[in-house]
């Protein structure tokens, strides 16, 4: 089983989604906006590193992330990335779960509790991790909780995700800008 690793030194930004597919060495659909006003605003291509249960690297691949904003300020993100043997989406089964033109969408919606690097776990921290859905995620300056929301799903050998970091968009939501995605690629 294989966990994936940013590298933020990896990132190249980009221009285009063009720019970016010719990066990242594979092409993926792709919207100019989409119809509830979320627009690219940025887009960079990532070098992601998997790593095995010893953190060792096992592989290593190109990622396309894009964030979107809509004229409220309102942020989500899409990335997709080439399907790779042993690197699964995720291991924690979903809460909704969709077919729309026989591709199977998954949507889960997580509590996250970000951490500085030198937090010390609590007992009632290691009760509150044991729930599902609960995650503990190391490195912000203060302690900060947060409902993220994700919408997985593979088209045609490319894997995609679309994130709410901070839970604010219905799941709803998220369903059809899959859905305006999935048919732009026809």
């Amino acid at each position: 089983n294989i966990q994936t690793l940013r590298s933020g030194m990896m990132s190249r930004r980009c221009s285009s989604v063009v720019q970016a597919e010719e990066k990242a060495g594979f092409r993926m659909d792709d919207l100019d906006g989409f119809t509830n006003g979320y627009a690219v605003d940025e887009i960079r291509v990532e070098e992601v590193q998997g790593l095995d249960e010893k953190d060792e690297v096992r592989l290593v691949y190109s990622e396309i992330c894009m964030e979107l904003k809509n004229a409220a300020g309102e942020r989500l993100h899409l990335s997709a990335y080439q399907d790779r043997e042993g690197l699964e989406a995720s291991s924690v089964p979903a809460d909704q779960v969709r077919q729309f033109e026989n591709i199977t969408l998954e949507y889960r919606l997580h509590h996250y509790k970000f951490v500085p690097a030198d937090y010390v776990r609590t007992e009632k921290d290691e009760l509150w991790l044991q729930q599902p859905g609960n995650f503990m995620s190391y490195g912000s300056e203060t302690v900060e909780e947060n409902d993220v929301a994700f919408l997985n799903w593979e088209k045609e050998g490319i894997c995609y995700l679309l994130m709410d970091s901070d839970g604010s968009e219905e799941a709803e939501c998220l369903f059809s800008m899959a859905e305006e995605l999935i048919r732009s690629g026809k």
